[in-house]
């Protein structure tokens, strides 16, 4: 198994220093789609994945530059204090909610690792406001959609449901503290949508 692993290494690195040759100067990655907060989390997630951490590993100036600018996001509009990255870009217009729920994930796992008071303290901070919004924008029925509940709607996506509720997760197990009522309401509606099979109805 060893002798398999060692077989892509040199593959997957030559890949993570192409991903890390892409990040902008702001620190966040972009792509064709518009999606920068998503792309800036899932690029950090696969340094994390390689070990790398805030103080640690051959990446960690990038996961320094993609914090800064999580940072830095100050939504214009009161109410949306919380959501993670640029929401007021207007390419995030309409799906915000399932790119918040990825980074949720990516900051939560910098977060455990973090080392040293003023990074767990920026984290901390920055992860309660992004839980708080969470769970202000989730749906009566339970779920999440692509935009929130303080928007008028009550609807529910079942993609944008799970990443939201997966980056909750994360938190959680980090020691974020994460009410336990949205976690039930969210639970309750996807095992209505499970078939027998095992399958979520989309």
């Amino acid at each position: 198994q060893e002798k398999k692993t060692d077989r892509y290494q040199a593959t997957i690195g030559k890949g993570l220093d192409w991903l890390a040759k892409q990040q902008n100067a702001d620190g966040r990655w972009t792509d064709d789609a518009g999606l920068p907060t998503a792309t800036t989390a899932l690029a950090g997630l696969a340094f994390h994945a390689e070990g790398s951490t805030l103080d640690q590993g051959k990446y960690r100036a990038n996961h320094r530059l993609a914090v800064d600018w999580f940072l830095k996001q100050k939504p214009r509009d009161v109410r949306y204090r919380g959501v993670l990255g640029d929401v007021d870009d207007p390419r995030n217009t309409g799906r915000y909610m399932p790119q918040h729920g990825v980074a949720m994930s990516y900051l939560a796992k910098l977060f455990g690792d973090a080392e040293n008071a003023k990074d767990r303290n920026r984290l901390k901070a920055l992860l309660n406001e992004a839980v708080a919004f969470s769970v202000a924008a989730q749906s009566t029925q339970g779920g999440w959609f692509y935009t929130s509940k303080i928007e008028g709607h009550d609807g529910i996506e079942n993609v944008a449901t799970l990443l939201v509720l997966q980056g909750l997760l994360d938190a959680r197990d980090v020691g974020i503290a994460v009410p336990r009522e949205p976690l039930l309401k969210a639970h309750a509606h996807l095992k209505a949508c499970t078939t027998k099979e095992g399958g979520i109805l989309y």
